[in-house]
């Protein structure tokens, strides 16, 4: 008897533990709701890139950007990566939607990002990138107002990146999201309670 309350204790546990992080809210590690009073179109070799400080540590879930077609694009690709003294850099993941559906007024375009794993670290800097075939404005403020980042464009794929306004900060509107560590029940716990559940199971088979 005891011995089936122990073992359903641990399983119970261990079910916790994972229905928890299944369940975990998305959580915002930084965001920028721009008016989009300006665009920028990417398309080609003209990429667009706005880097942000995260303020989670998570895995991130979806990546949004403000955009409107000017064409219907064929593709467009988002991706995150690295930063090097404030400029983007290495790619760290990317996801890319064939055929996308964009409004043709400016609105948040989001893209699952659950099927590539990009852990971000709070306080760290990192790039939104947003590349495409042909059609997609772009849209940020400039100047705009984001205090922990700013907008960049380029001519060349990503290989070099120029500051959207080289005296005024710009900033495209961006929202990335993470299942945030902080939104996840602390799983010590669970474990440690997971260990006494078996070190008693081991004493009641040792009687």
């Amino acid at each position: 008897m005891m011995r089936s309350l122990v073992l359903a204790l641990f399983i119970s546990f261990a079910t916790l533990g994972l229905t928890h992080r299944a369940n975990a809210i998305p959580v915002v590690a930084a965001e920028y709701d721009a008016l989009g009073n300006q665009g920028f179109g990417v398309g080609a070799s003209f990429f667009a890139g706005q880097t942000f400080l995260s303020t989670e540590s998570g895995t991130v879930l979806d990546v949004s950007i403000l955009a409107r077609q000017t064409t219907p694009p064929g593709f467009i690709t988002i991706g995150l990566a690295e930063t090097s003294a404030g400029v983007p850099g290495s790619i760290l993941d990317s996801v890319t939607v064939l055929n996308p559906i964009l409004s043709d007024t400016p609105a948040l375009f989001t893209v699952d990002f659950s099927s590539v794993n990009i852990d971000l670290l709070a306080g760290t800097t990192y790039a939104v990138i947003v590349s495409a075939d042909i059609g997609v404005g772009v849209r940020l403020d400039n100047p705009g107002s984001y205090a922990d980042g700013q907008a960049f464009r380029s001519s060349d794929s990503g290989a070099s990146w120029t500051p959207f306004n080289d005296t005024a900060d710009s900033d495209y509107g961006f929202r990335v999201r993470v299942d945030s560590v902080a939104s996840v029940p602390d799983g010590g716990s669970t474990i440690l309670l997971m260990t006494l559940a078996l070190g008693v199971l081991g004493l009641i088979r040792r009687k």
